[in-house]
């Protein structure tokens, strides 16, 4: 009080230039806390959820749209954690095998939970097994754990055509064809079985490893509801996008961060599309290599193919 009185019985105009020299104090803390708060974030920055979209059947020409943002995320030290939200009926066996160890190196440097919109299946449910937790929403379908593929046929003979070996065009016996296949199914329904049981042992307050069936029962190719895939250990989780995005959060370790549409920052330039719209098919060019289509043999695919009316 006594010091506003000093102030008051001074001359006006000496009242009026120490008002302005504090507004001026004022004005440049304010300056110099922005600009440190703007150095800090440059330094430090804000720590990042990225969204991975797997939205679309699963292809070999279409792998760099899954399998470069998962590169982006595992190079960026401030993608601290990822969701993968997945959408997808599976597709070549190959390249889904491919995206599965992705994910598990992915997995081993950072967290990496899983959302199902509507479809988890053989492929894309291969995926994500590769990850710490599977949110999966009520109406959405799990499983179908298998492998598709066609019989080669006879080539026949040409006076046209040579071959140097009896298999050179078919690739194989119809019979070693389908032993491949086997091989093929173990693989996958092993990868699976282990991975879930893994994540069931560990990501759990109690351990729900109990739940999980058979190999066997895995392995009949069968498509659950999610909430019967939650009861035989399938998924983790019923839940939503943003009940995934907490738990990353919560895996990482992180409580201030923002989300990054890393699918859309990659191929369209722009990471605040969060739960956005899809990427066109016609804004990416990923030519199929032609040796693909040659050839009379057949392919492998962890595809779900919903059965007919």
């Amino acid at each position: 009080m006594q010091y506003l009185k000093d102030l008051t019985a001074r001359p006006r105009t000496e009242r009026q230039n120490e008002i302005l020299i504090w507004i001026a104090v004022g004005i440049a803390s304010l300056l110099l806390f922005f600009a440190g708060l703007s150095a800090s974030s440059a330094v430090f920055p804000r720590p990042k959820i990225g969204l991975i979209y797997v939205d679309r059947v699963i292809s070999a020409s279409g792998m760099p749209i899954f399998s470069i943002p998962i590169r982006y995320a595992l190079e960026n030290e401030d993608i601290a954690a990822v969701v993968l939200v997945v959408d997808s009926p599976g597709g070549a066996a190959a390249t889904s095998e491919e995206l599965f160890y992705r994910m598990v190196d992915l997995r081993n440097e950072k967290p990496i939970v899983t959302s199902v919109n509507r479809l988890a299946a053989s492929g894309s449910y291969y995926m994500s097994v590769g990850t710490n937790y599977i949110y999966a929403k009520p109406a959405a379908l799990i499983g179908s754990v298998g492998v598709i593929s066609g019989i080669p046929g006879s080539t026949g003979l040409s006076e046209f055509e040579a071959t140097t070996g009896p298999f050179k065009g078919s690739g194989s016996t119809q019979v070693d064809w389908i032993r491949g296949l086997e091989a093929i199914k173990n693989s996958f329904v092993s990868n699976v079985y282990d991975q879930r049981l893994y994540i069931l042992e560990n990501y759990h307050r109690d351990s729900r490893a109990d739940l999980l069936p058979d190999k066997d029962h895995i392995a009949t190719g069968q498509v659950w509801p999610a909430p019967m895939a939650y009861d035989i250990g399938l998924i983790d989780a019923i839940g939503s996008d943003l009940d995934a995005i907490a738990k990353a959060a919560e895996l990482a370790n992180i409580a201030n961060y923002e989300v990054v549409d890393l699918t859309r920052l990659i191929f369209l330039d722009d990471g605040s599309i969060v739960f956005g719209a899809d990427i066109p098919d016609g804004d990416i060019v990923l030519e199929e290599p032609d040796y693909i289509e040659e050839g009379p043999w057949p392919s492998f695919y962890h595809l779900y193919i919903p059965p007919e009316d």
